[in-house]
C-alpha cells in the first residue's frame, strides 16, 4: 500500500506511566484532562498533560475503553461489565450499567467508544484469540437490548466516526483488514459493514486503536510497525507518522484546538534489549498535527 507522505514529528512524553497495554485515550474538553487505561493491569488514569501529573484506579477485572457520559461520569468497560465511575477517579464506587451480551466462549471487553447516536460501541474478544475468532461488536444503552454490528472477529478494534457521524469505521486487528458502514447519527448502523481497506502489508504493522479527523480522514495506530498511518474517506494512504515506539495502540485529538495527538503504547512483548532501545514505550506520548480532531460522542 503506496503512501504519499512519511513524517517522524516531534514527540513529546507526556505521562510516565509504564503501562503494559496502554489503551483508550480519551480527551475531556470541558476539564482539559486525559483518561486512559491499561488492559491487563485494570487501571484507569486520569491526567493532566500540563503538568504530567495523574491518579489512578484499578477496575476488577481488566479495563478496555472508556466514554465520557451525558450525565457527568465515566463509562469504563472492564472485564464483562460495563460501569459508570465518577471522573474524579476515586470520589464514589463504581455502579454497573450493563453486562456483557452472551458470546460463544469466555470474552472481555476491548476498544469502544461513544457513538454519536449515544450508544457505546465495543467489541469483546476472547483473551486469547487464536483460539478462533469470537469476537464482535455491539452497541449498547441504558434500558435496551444491545445492538449486533459485527461478529466473527478476532480483536475488534479502531472504532472511530466520520465528523457528521454518517459513518463509523472499524477494523479487527488480528486480520489486519477495517471496515466501514454508514451511519444515522440517530438511529446507528445503515446495513451491513462492508470491507473498506486491507491491511496484510508487513511494513504497516496491523491497525489497531484509531480517531477520525475533521476531514474525515481515519487515522490508525500500526501496532509493531512503530507508525500511525492516516487514510482519506477514500481509503487513500495519505501519511504515515513515525514514532520512537514500535507497539502505539491507540490515539485520539486533544488540546484546546483539537490538534495535539495523543498516543498510547504498550510494553508486552518488548524484550530488555527493545525496552531500553524504546524509553517511551508505555508512556503517553504526544504531537502536533496540522489538521484538528473530529467530535467524539458521549454516552446517553
Amino acid at each position: 500500500m503506496k503512501v504519499e507522505r512519511q513524517l517522524t514529528p516531534r514527540v513529546e512524553r507526556v505521562f510516565e506511566c509504564n503501562t503494559e497495554v496502554g489503551e483508550s485515550p480519551l480527551w475531556d474538553a470541558a476539564t482539559g484532562l486525559l483518561y486512559w487505561v491499561d488492559i491487563p493491569t485494570g487501571q484507569v488514569f486520569c491526567g493532566d498533560p500540563v503538568t504530567g501529573k495523574y491518579t489512578r484506579r484499578s477496575a476488577k477485572g481488566a479495563a478496555g475503553s472508556l466514554a465520557l457520559c451525558r450525565s457527568g461520569g465515566l463509562l469504563v468497560a472492564t472485564g464483562q461489565r460495563l460501569e459508570q465511575w465518577s471522573r474524579d477517579l476515586a470520589a464514589s464506587e463504581p455502579a454497573c450499567v450493563a453486562n456483557m451480551p452472551t458470546r460463544p466462549v469466555p470474552s472481555r471487553f476491548n476498544d469502544g467508544k461513544a457513538g454519536p447516536d449515544g450508544k457505546f460501541w465495543v467489541g469483546s474478544m476472547d483473551p486469547q484469540p487464536d483460539r478462533g475468532a469470537t469476537g464482535a461488536i455491539h452497541g449498547m444503552a441504558l434500558g435496551q437490548q444491545p445492538v449486533l454490528l459485527a461478529e466473527h472477529l478476532l480483536v475488534p478494534n479502531g472504532i472511530a466516526w466520520s465528523p457528521a457521524g454518517d459513518r463509523m469505521v472499524f477494523s479487527d486487528s488480528g486480520r489486519g483488514a477495517v471496515w466501514s458502514v454508514p451511519f444515522d447519527p440517530v438511529h446507528g448502523p445503515l446495513g451491513m459493514p462492508t470491507p473498506w481497506l486491507d491491511w496484510r502489508v508487513d511494513s504497516m504493522g496491523m491497525p489497531d486503536g484509531a480517531a477520525m479527523d475533521q476531514e474525515g480522514c481515519y487515522w490508525s495506530c500500526g501496532i509493531f510497525a512503530g507508525a500511525i498511518h492516516r487514510f482519506d474517506p477514500s481509503g487513500t494512504h495519505l501519511e504515515s507518522y513515525c514514532l520512537p515506539i514500535s507497539q502505539p495502540t491507540m490515539c485520539c485529538f486533544g488540546g484546546d484546538d483539537l490538534r495535539t495527538l495523543f498516543v498510547t503504547s504498550m510494553t508486552l512483548r518488548l524484550d530488555a534489549v527493545a525496552r531500553a532501545a524504546q524509553p517511551l514505550a508505555g508512556t503517553v506520548i504526544a504531537f502536533r498535527v496540522e489538521v484538528a480532531g473530529a467530535p467524539v460522542g458521549v454516552f446517553e
